[in-house]
């Protein structure tokens, strides 16, 4: 091809300048030839330059994955193919820009995830994935832009719940009750900790208990929370009532979101306790 070049052109090898990105048959190769040569670095060279994307991204895990190779090298447009006249600290993993930090880590955590749930949910003949409280809408956000990739897709719906909104509702005994103490709670009144819990009132109790609802109490203190479940045992008829009427309410939300269907369904939310996915299989 060298000699093609010259011949065709009509001139000499030190009138030419070749610019590439591979070592050897951009540079080596032509320079060998008597060529002027300039090296323009693969952007993804650059990233791996990078000390922290260099553990992130090696270069051996990289090769027969797609989804890995096409992730470096939209990193590393980023990064490095922009016409702005920016410099990078190579020593650092997102130049100090918040931004970068959602760009080249969150949504490639998300992304990955979202991936994951869809597949998995496939494999195993999931027809409803339903996504759950704040995280799970940001990954449910994600899982449809590449929905339309997947043969038989399994729908996707988000459903509104908490801790406290999904965990009252699932109380149906005393034991039930004292587990819901076992969540932590700071210092506060044991009547905003009752409202707060069970949407029950101090008007809802009898007088000669105002002085005790209006005591500050907190998890960490052991005497507190024995003294609670001496409390919550004397009034559990009270309790247990308000619980059966937010299941109720909560239940038929669910099931018009078509929870309470035959298809086969799952749960996604990223909370590491479980204390969601719990709460709404005892409801049903």
């Amino acid at each position: 091809i060298w000699k093609h070049v010259l011949d065709d052109n009509d001139v000499t090898a030190n009138e030419v300048l070749h610019i590439g990105d591979d070592i050897s048959g951009d540079i080596e190769t032509p320079r060998s030839r008597g060529f002027n040569v300039f090296h323009l670095p693969k952007i993804t060279q650059e990233l791996h330059e990078c000390a922290g994307f260099k553990r992130i991204y090696n270069p051996d895990h990289i090769k027969n994955n797609l989804f890995l190779s096409a992730t470096v090298g939209v990193a590393a447009i980023k990064l490095f193919d922009s016409s702005k006249e920016e410099t990078y600290d190579k020593k650092s993993l997102f130049n100090g820009n918040f931004y970068n930090i959602g760009y080249l880590a969150g949504g490639v955590i998300a992304l990955s995830f979202a991936r994951w749930v869809i597949e998995t949910a496939i494999k195993d003949g999931v027809k409803e994935l339903y996504f759950l409280a704040r995280d799970g809408w940001i990954v449910k956000e994600v899982a449809e832009k590449i929905l339309h990739h997947y043969e038989n897709p399994p729908q996707l719906k988000y459903i509104y719940a908490s801790r406290r909104g999904s965990v009252i509702p699932s109380i149906r005994t005393e034991e039930d009750i004292y587990n819901s103490v076992n969540m932590a709670f700071s210092d506060v009144s044991v009547k905003e900790l009752l409202q707060s819990r069970f949407n029950i009132l101090e008007t809802d109790f009898p007088n000669n208990e105002r002085k005790y609802l209006n005591s500050v109490i907190s998890s960490k203190n052991a005497d507190d929370v024995l003294e609670l479940k001496k409390f919550l045992q004397k009034y559990s008829s009270i309790i247990l009532n308000c619980c059966a009427k937010e299941r109720e309410n909560y239940l038929a939300y669910l099931r018009s979101e078509g929870m309470g269907s035959a298809r086969k369904k799952a749960i996604v939310d990223i909370g590491h306790n479980g204390t969601l996915q719990l709460a709404l299989n005892k409801l049903f």
